[in-house]
């Protein structure tokens, strides 16, 4: 069995294609996947995505019907649903900021050897 070169030296670029693969033959591998009949399984998964968009808009037009107070905004003084709902969101996005700036601050290599090499 031959040793791959590229586990060696890293300066030494992988063999992307091995084989006897030809250019007409990687073009016909490609395009059969978009120019075969569609799947039974793509129809299924296509109507039960269209049925939960259909979900999604009727919930948002019942919502525009009858206002925020199907969320329980309904006390003057509670916070409600979509106030709580936007601070966790904005809290999430802070917290990703927030540890990427402590490792660049640092200058912690957390990346894998692997995804290192490939940044050369």
């Amino acid at each position: 069995m031959a040793m791959n070169p590229a586990a060696l030296d890293p300066d030494v670029k992988p063999v992307l294609v091995q084989g006897d693969a030809t250019l007409h033959k990687v073009t016909n591998d490609i395009s059969k996947i978009t120019e075969n009949e569609t799947p039974t399984k793509w129809y299924i998964a296509i109507s039960a995505s269209s049925l939960v968009a259909l979900l999604l808009f009727s919930m948002l037009g019942y919502l525009v019907y009858m206002g925020i107070g199907v969320w329980g905004n309904n006390q003057p003084v509670a916070w409600a649903w979509d106030i709580t709902n936007f601070v966790f969101w904005i809290g999430i996005g802070h917290a990703g900021t927030l540890i990427s700036a402590i490792l660049f601050l640092f200058r912690q290599k957390w990346l894998p050897r692997s995804t290192a090499l490939l940044k050369r």
